[in-house]
């Protein structure tokens, strides 16, 4: 056993994991470092770790020339050929005889150190990195979840895809009735002031309901409604047809004389004027 080997060697700047296994085998040596022929058992349990350790680390050695091969050795088995092999005693039990060189272990600390970067460097490339950007819908309680139908909810926050569902709207914000709001008449265009609505139990101006404008109202305003549209309902002929009656008005006292041409102006104009608005 060469303590010596074994300090210079832990002193030395080689990788932990190919350190331990390099002492074992300088403790197993002679002064001149000849003559190491333990199993990788008894190798192994000197390095503190399990045999196959010793079989991964030993070529790594070889290659950087701080173990060599042996071609003979000494010992006191008789029937050992004293060669390349040691003969343990034992039936079918040999070990391989090495040679360790101290001369080289700067050598191997170049080696061992480089190889030692290149596998921790390939290790955590296999790591993948933490995909930040994924997203994923949070499970809210059906108490706090929104009512559906309201700009904030959605299927993806309500966890119900009957959020996607678009509720009814209410009288009020009916297309016609957000239109007539918007485009209300302004007070400075005395033919189109809307005209007001008749008290409860009063009959308005012209016919209330579509089968009414039919049988009874069906002139030049009623036709204008209808090219507007084909279908009108009961309320856009309520709300519409007064409208296209003052539409008619305000054209016609801008002629003397009604023919043909100024009727089928009147009509495109009027068409124009309530389709703009």
């Amino acid at each position: 056993m060469s303590r010596r080997l074994a300090t210079q060697i832990k002193d030395s700047a080689i990788p932990g994991k190919w350190k331990r296994i390099a002492e074992a085998y300088a403790a197993f040596a002679n002064q001149d470092g000849t003559n190491i022929y333990p199993s990788k058992e008894k190798l192994g349990k000197k390095a503190g770790c399990g045999p196959d350790t010793v079989y991964r680390q030993t070529p790594d050695l070889l290659a950087c020339g701080l173990l060599s091969y042996a071609q003979s050795h000494t010992c006191r088995v008789e029937n050992c050929n004293k060669g390349a092999t040691h003969f343990t005693g034992v039936w079918g039990h040999y070990t391989v005889v090495y040679n360790l060189h101290i001369e080289n272990l700067q050598n191997a600390e170049t080696y061992l150190s480089a190889k030692y970067r290149k596998v921790f460097a390939a290790k955590c490339r296999k790591v993948g990195a933490a995909n930040c950007n994924a997203t994923q819908a949070l499970k809210t309680p059906a108490s706090a979840s929104p009512t559906l139908g309201t700009p904030d909810s959605s299927a993806l926050t309500s966890g119900s895809k009957k959020g996607s569902k678009q509720v009814p709207p209410s009288a009020d914000q009916t297309p016609l009735a957000l239109l007539e709001k918007k485009n209300q008449t302004p007070d400075g265009f005395d033919g189109l002031k809307p005209e007001p609505k008749p008290q409860e139990g009063q009959a308005g101006d012209g016919p209330q309901t579509f089968q009414e404008m039919v049988d009874d109202y069906f002139d030049e305003a009623a036709y204008i409604l209808m090219e507007i549209n084909p279908q009108p309902t009961d309320a856009m002929v309520r709300d519409q047809y007064p409208a296209c009656k003052r539409i008619l008005g305000f054209f016609m006292t801008e002629f003397d004389e009604i023919t043909k041409e100024v009727v089928r102006y009147q009509r495109i104009a009027a068409s124009t004027v309530l389709r703009c608005n």
